[in-house]
């Protein structure tokens, strides 16, 4: 690899309109791996419900309690 000519590319400034080029490009790649993404994961959502947002440890909502806390907790409203 020619690092020389990387280092002088990293260097060396971007008209605007080469930069707005650039950063264009980019979004476009961004958007195709979102669509991707979304595409892959679509058949998770459907089978889980389409919970999102849902934190480790929840079973629909209700909030995870660790050993310690329902020992602290009377046993009615375990």
């Amino acid at each position: 690899m020619n690092t020389g000519y990387l280092i002088h590319q990293a260097e060396r400034t971007r008209s605007a309109a080469a930069q707005r080029a650039v950063d264009a490009t980019h979004a476009e790649l961004a958007a195709s791996l979102s669509r991707l993404w979304r595409f892959l994961a679509a058949p998770l959502r459907s089978r889980h419900g389409g919970e999102r947002g849902a934190r480790r440890g929840t079973q629909r909502g209700t909030p995870h309690q660790s050993p310690s806390c329902l020992a602290a907790l009377p046993r009615s409203s375990r």
